[in-house]
């Protein structure tokens, strides 16, 4: 399908990002990451089921946060990985060595912040001991809490004026066409 509609010049919406688990899981992890790449990687330029578990038997605002760092993570991946003399810098492995570190290697500053894939504040990287003491939340919990976070604190940008009226207008006209119905 995505073929056929980039042969056609067509933006693609195909449905993955899909899972039959019940709650915010491994599986769910598993199969929404594993579908959304698989279409990552054909193409689609639009992806449907963002926030909805059970194969549609419900959705919430975690698992939408869930899918919005899935999606991240995949965007990463497809958008490739540089493989050239620059960046593989085998001149600097040679210096540095297997011991070495490369923290503080000019290439390394200069190249590591566009080659890694930056977690949302719902990834936990701490060492164990971190995690334990912070009270063991699950991805779930962490979720839960970016989610009332962003309600709480989140404030939207208001439509352009001009784009504002014709929504209002378009908006008017479907109600006169529908009353006349």
């Amino acid at each position: 399908m995505t073929e056929m509609g980039k042969f056609y010049g067509l933006p693609v919406y195909i449905n993955v990002g899909l899972t039959d688990s019940k709650t915010l899981d491994a599986q769910a992890g598993a199969e929404k990451a594993a579908t959304l790449l698989a279409g990552a990687l054909a193409g689609a330029d639009m992806f449907g089921h963002a926030g909805i578990c059970g194969t549609d038997h419900a959705g919430s605002l975690a698992w939408l946060a869930a899918d919005n760092e899935l999606m991240n993570y995949v965007r990463r991946i497809v958008r490739g990985f540089e493989i050239g003399p620059e960046h593989l810098a085998t001149d600097i492995i040679q210096a540095v060595g297997p011991a070495g570190s490369y923290l503080a290697e000019e290439h390394t500053v200069a190249h590591f912040r566009s080659e890694i894939w930056p977690p949302g504040p719902s990834w936990t990287r701490q060492g164990y001991s971190a995690w334990e003491a912070a009270g063991r939340s699950t991805f779930g919990d962490r979720l839960a809490a970016e989610v009332r976070q962003i309600l709480k604190t989140h404030q939207v940008a208001p439509l352009d004026e001009g784009l504002s009226r014709e929504i209002d207008r378009i908006v008017a006209a479907a109600q006169i066409e529908l009353a006349a119905l």
